[in-house]
């Protein structure tokens, strides 16, 4: 394409979406593109710039409401000849444009996969292909910069040519080792090599970050390329993104999971960790966000305004870890309470028929907290609660005898 046909295009490109919605005349088009009103019309009579243009009359036409066409569709539309591939409109072989494709449908399937919480292993399906997805999408890229060069030189045992590994695609891509879009592929890759057996549901809350913002450097990268997004977005999102999640507590795991627990719950402060240290969202995506009081509202906050038009609202307490609150379990507290009040007889069921005997296991509290693992309940307290029982045992030595009668009483 020469330099004047790519900027008739663009100044075309521009001129639709300025009359996005509206009648427009093809001279006013020929006008603001450059192209000559006769080449224009035969565009629009052949229906070549369809659904996205419409022919109203001999000189007039319509442009779709909210356009979304973008430059390589609509150098697509204008071709004079049928493609033989996808993306020869582009320039590039038909290697390049094939593997276009078939990133294009895998980063697809993977969207689709990850987006369905049925399927218990839709984390493992979405690293599988969105690995796959960037790695011939990065592959596509350097084929078309330099044709040959995604090619080892060495031939399999099945005859077939052996192109480079993902790795070495990232180093070609993205030389520095510190790039975020190159360090987020990498832990996706390491998701899926090293940690396939750990990819339970509970990783989704923080694996969920990395992977927003592998699909957003994804499309900025398919688009850089192919001149046109991966996806259509007409009114439908990219992930099912958590606005925030609750580490899972480990007692929690070990229910779940057994031996693996310790491992899903190392990976899980890893991945959190290192997302608080990167701080970029082509890293992993923030999902901080701050809820304040103030009489003027900003930008980035969700803000109440005392303003006399405003709505009502209640004072709320700045919300607190449940692990942080009540990191003890029920053996935990009864250590606890044997080293401080020097019984050494106390148990967990000492302890579980005291909190039921003082009312603390009815809800979450400053006292205990309760996690759900499916039917089962596991339950955690904090000092608080430690210190309530040993002011308690002053005034009510008999406590735990106490607690057990009470559990005999008929209700």
């Amino acid at each position: 394409m020469t330099r004047a046909t790519r900027e008739n295009l663009e100044t075309l490109h521009a001129a639709l979406h300025e009359k996005s919605g509206q009648e427009v005349t093809l001279a006013w088009l020929a006008e603001r593109s450059g192209y000559a009103e006769k080449t224009l019309q035969t565009y629009v009579t052949k229906n070549m710039l369809a659904p996205h243009v419409l022919r109203s009359s001999k000189t007039t036409c319509h442009v779709l409401p909210n356009l979304s066409l973008s430059i390589g569709e609509l150098r697509r539309c204008l071709s004079q000849r049928a493609n033989r591939y996808t993306w020869e409109h582009l320039g590039v072989t038909e290697l390049v444009s094939s593997l276009l494709d078939r990133s294009r449908t895998n980063a697809g399937l993977a969207l689709e996969l990850i987006n369905r919480p049925e399927m218990a292993n839709r984390l493992d399906a979405f690293v599988l292909l969105f690995v796959t997805a960037w790695e011939q999408l990065l592959k596509a890229d350097l084929e078309h910069r330099e044709q040959g060069s995604i090619f080892t030189g060495a031939t399999s045992p099945m005859g077939r040519q052996i192109t480079i590994g993902l790795p070495t695609a990232l180093e070609r891509a993205f030389p520095s080792r510190t790039e975020p879009v190159r360090r987020n592929i990498e832990v996706l890759k390491d998701l899926r090599d090293g940690a396939a057996h750990l990819l339970v549901p509970e990783v989704t809350g923080i694996a969920s970050r990395y992977f927003q913002a592998s699909i957003l450097n994804y499309i900025k990268h398919f688009q850089g390329l192919a001149e046109e997004p991966p996806f259509r977005f007409e009114g439908t999102g990219l992930l099912t993104l958590g606005v925030a999640y609750e580490s899972p507590h480990l007692e929690l795991l070990r229910v779940r999971h057994g031996q693996t627990a310790s491992e899903v719950k190392a990976l899980i402060e890893k991945l959190e960790a290192d997302a608080q240290a990167a701080g970029n969202q082509q890293f992993a995506v923030s999902i901080e966000y701050q809820l304040v009081l103030d009489k003027k509202a900003g930008p980035n906050a969700i803000r109440l305004v005392n303003a006399d038009d405003g709505t009502p609202a209640a004072v709320v307490k700045v919300p607190r870890d449940p692990k942080a609150v009540c990191p003890y379990s029920t053996k935990e507290v009864a250590t606890l309470l044997a080293q401080r009040t020097g019984d050494a007889s106390w148990n967990q069921n000492h302890v579980a028929a005291v909190a039921e005997y003082l009312g603390v296991k009815l809800s979450d509290n400053e006292y205990h907290y309760g996690y759900r693992a499916g039917a089962n309940v596991l339950h955690t307290y904090s000092d608080s609660f430690v210190n309530k029982l040993c002011e308690r045992l002053k005034s009510e030595p008999d406590l735990v005898k106490n607690a057990y009668a009470a559990r005999r009483k008929p209700r």
